[in-house]
């Protein structure tokens, strides 16, 4: 994952409220960085992309209990010959859908949709595409599709695996937007992804967040100045996100779709990639509490959370019946 940087603005935006915020605690402390923590569907265990001092580069997948410390954490994908990452959680918290790529010569990269069962380790090939392609994702669904980008475009792979059909055709609808970090509603009718300026003259120009309505195959552009990492539903309506203020900071916000409006929660650090767990008022993200030039470029991130309070969550549940 790239940070890119950009600073644009929505139709309606707000400060966040400390009043609605509570209990900020770091999680990770890794030698190098964490980021994208994603949080399994029974709320007992968070995973997350580890980067390590001795294979910094390398993107591994790591697992530790909800409940428990960073001493609990353990790898669940640490092959250093290849590249893990873009994590969903299964419906039912039995596996996680991931990128994987193996080097290629000439160095490049061919990814495939995988998935692995987190209490046996077996890993199951979804996809089987031609040599060098290049994939971002994924995102699991209800009715078990996994959701993923190729070639600029949205893709489906069945969760047992088979055949990959396109579910959205972005090429056609935006021209000059390439989508990343596609993700399904939590009903499946909606699928949010960031959407890159591939036009624009200067890299990190044009990241903004996009939703599609399935049932009617409109697009909409609902927030500007996002950064290059994913968004997360906290329900039907509303989805967290991160957008970028300047070269050394980068806060989280909720957005609230039908209403085309967002409120910043966190300020002053660089943070990035924040995910509800299910059923709670738990965010976790990624925070870097001071952006220093750096050869590595997820060097001191690490995973941090904050509770929503009461009144955020009430809000939501009143909304979504």
């Amino acid at each position: 994952m790239c940070l890119l940087l950009i600073l644009c603005f929505c139709r309606s935006v707000s400060s966040y409220d400390h009043h609605e915020l509570h209990q900020f605690a770091q999680i990770t402390a890794g030698p190098m960085g964490e980021i994208g923590p994603r949080c399994s569907q029974d709320r007992r265990l968070l995973a997350f992309e580890y980067f390590s001092s001795a294979q910094p580069n390398a993107v591994q997948v790591w697992l530790m209990p909800t409940k428990g410390k960073f001493a609990d954490a353990k790898p669940l994908l640490g092959d250093t010959e290849k590249s893990y990452g873009e994590i969903s959680w299964s419906p039912d918290g039995v596996w996680l859908s991931f990128i994987g790529g193996s080097p290629e010569s000439g160095g490049i990269l061919s990814d495939q949709v995988f998935k692995i069962n987190v209490a046996n380790r077996q890993i199951t090939q979804l996809t089987h595409l031609p040599a060098q392609t290049a994939l971002g994702g994924t995102s699991w669904s209800r009715d078990g599709r996994i959701l993923f980008e190729m070639d600029d475009d949205l893709y489906t792979v069945p969760q047992i695996g088979g055949a990959v059909v396109k579910l959205v055709n972005v090429q056609a609808k935006l021209p000059g937007v390439s989508p990343g970090f596609p993700s399904w509603s939590p009903d499946g009718s909606r699928v949010a992804f960031v959407g890159r300026g591939r036009s624009s003259g200067r890299p990190g120009a044009g990241h903004d967040l996009y939703i599609v309505d399935l049932p009617s195959g409109k697009i909409a552009k609902i927030l500007a100045g996002l950064g290059d990492d994913a968004p997360s539903w906290l329900d039907q309506d509303r989805i967290l996100c991160s957008r970028i203020h300047g070269a050394a900071e980068s806060s989280i916000w909720l957005v609230h779709v039908s209403r085309g409006s967002a409120v910043r929660l966190t300020k002053g650090s660089f943070d990035i990639s924040p995910a509800v767990c299910p059923g709670e008022r738990d965010v976790y993200f990624a925070r870097n509490m001071h952006v220093a030039p750096s050869r590595f470029l997820m060097e001191g991130f690490h995973i941090w959370r904050f509770k929503l309070k009461r009144s955020i969550r009430l809000a939501t549940t009143q909304e979504s019946d």
